[in-house]
């Protein structure tokens, strides 16, 4: 039999069908199949108007990494938490700074991005899904998104993740990677299938891939030790988006993983007033005109710093 080539649109028609029976028969949701893609469709298109609007108007941030929960599982070469990296303090956000930060993005009628992960493993965290609902509850247009090792996800807990408020786990398959050099490789094996399953099954939630697929960043010039050739160019990430370490600090960017770049606390004054401080502006300016060397951090950073706003929202 010839196989039918399904268009974009038939395929995602499709794809929210086949979610809504499968969430329906687990319990998760209870609304009409037509009124679960209305939804679905409209409050990705109104969130992202609303918040490439505010940012336009008001220099808002686009997206907010939240570091939750420090620890991993992991310790690949490519990342701050493998051993030949000194190691920083570790620790757990509370549950009030937490409240206290998504109350404040409330207030500010918030619709971007949120990411409550860092460098940890935020599957690692088994208050994830009361944080999360909690955000959903105040925040009910931000799109909530993790990034994962996925070692921890199956089915039950992603449901769980579902029913509270998640919109998409990026899921990447590290292998063998991290890990001691003895575990079989059948559970390695067994992994990846895992998580083949999951995201077959679950597509409007799990995005996955390969750690092979990931564009490898020098992570401010601290992971390798190369040519930098975008040591000139521009980079938005401080205009776009904000990072809160899991002791409230907001620092200058996700490659600032020692908090070196400290701009305020959020104990001690408000999110938005942290962002339009005289000192994060003076290096947005440095940063979009190119003068990557004017700061320490970013001197020797091949990060990619032009952002597309789709980019950074989803």
């Amino acid at each position: 039999m010839k196989k039918i080539l399904l268009s974009p649109y038939t395929k995602l028609v499709k794809e929210h069908h086949d979610m809504w029976k499968t969430l329906r028969k687990k319990g998760v949701i209870k609304i009409p199949l037509p009124l679960y893609r209305a939804l679905y469709i409209y409050k990705k298109w109104l969130a992202k108007k609303l918040t490439v609007r505010a940012h336009k108007k008001t220099g808002r941030f686009l997206s907010l990494h939240i570091d939750t929960y420090t620890a991993c599982n992991r310790k690949c070469n490519f990342c701050f938490n493998h051993d030949r990296f000194p190691s920083k303090k570790q620790g757990i956000m509370s549950e009030a700074m937490w409240i206290r930060i998504i109350d404040e993005l409330a207030d500010m009628g918030y619709t971007g991005k949120l990411s409550p992960y860092y460098y940890g493993e935020p599957l690692l965290d088994k208050r994830l899904h009361r944080l999360i609902a909690y955000a959903k509850k105040r925040l009910p247009l931000c799109f909530i998104q993790i990034n994962t090792n996925g070692d921890l996800l199956t089915e039950e807990r992603l449901l769980e993740l579902i029913r509270s408020g998640i919109d998409m786990l990026k899921v990447t398959d590290y292998g063998n990677m991290g890990i001691p050099k003895d575990t079989p490789k059948s559970k390695i094996s067994e992994q990846s299938k895992r998580l083949k399953y999951l995201a077959e099954k679950y597509p409007l939630y799990i995005y996955l891939r390969s750690w092979k697929e990931i564009n490898l960043m020098n992570r401010a010039g601290a992971i390798f030790k190369r040519n930098n050739p975008r040591k000139n160019e521009s980079c938005q990430r401080p205009s776009c988006q904000l990072i809160i370490d899991w002791e409230g600090n907001v620092i200058l960017c996700c490659n600032d993983y020692y908090s070196d770049y400290k701009l305020g606390n959020i104990t001690e004054d408000s999110i938005i007033n942290i962002w339009h401080t005289p000192q994060l502006q003076k290096y947005r300016e440095a940063l979009e005109s190119g003068k990557r060397e004017a700061i320490k951090l970013c001197a020797g950073c091949d990060c990619i710093g032009i952002l597309d706003k789709n980019y950074v929202l989803w």
